[in-house]
């Protein structure tokens, strides 16, 4: 994660808050996330859709590029590890997601049943 890219476009901006207000934080907790180097996913997708970014954005640039020629896609070590990073943060966003959608799908589950006793 390189976190001197949040930093940098926050620096675009003329007021420091508005990023912090733009994903629903305070500045003191936002300037504490960043500095601890503690971000959460959620956090990473709220300034990743802020910034109208894609979270793989903050993870550097992709050093890959396709041969016209032969069409094969050629991969440095560097670029096979930030990749492999990217995809361990997918499964992360993956997992999280899936544990939304079982609360979610438990949510209405009672809310059905809520609904059925009120109907009797």
């Amino acid at each position: 994660m390189d976190y001197n890219k949040i930093t940098y476009l926050r620096e675009k901006e003329k007021a420091k808050h508005m990023l912090a207000d733009g994903i629903g934080m305070s500045l003191h907790g936002l300037n504490l996330t960043l500095k601890n180097k503690r971000l959460t996913v959620e956090t990473l997708e709220k300034i990743a859709a802020y910034y109208k970014k894609p979270i793989s954005y903050f993870f550097g640039e992709s050093e890959y590029m396709s041969n016209s020629t032969d069409e094969h896609l050629h991969v440095n070590d560097k670029s096979l590890s930030k990749l492999i990073a990217k995809l361990e943060l997918l499964g992360e966003i993956l997992k999280e997601k899936e544990k939304n959608i079982e609360e979610l799908n438990r949510e209405i589950g009672g809310l059905k049943l809520r609904i059925k006793q009120l109907e009797e």
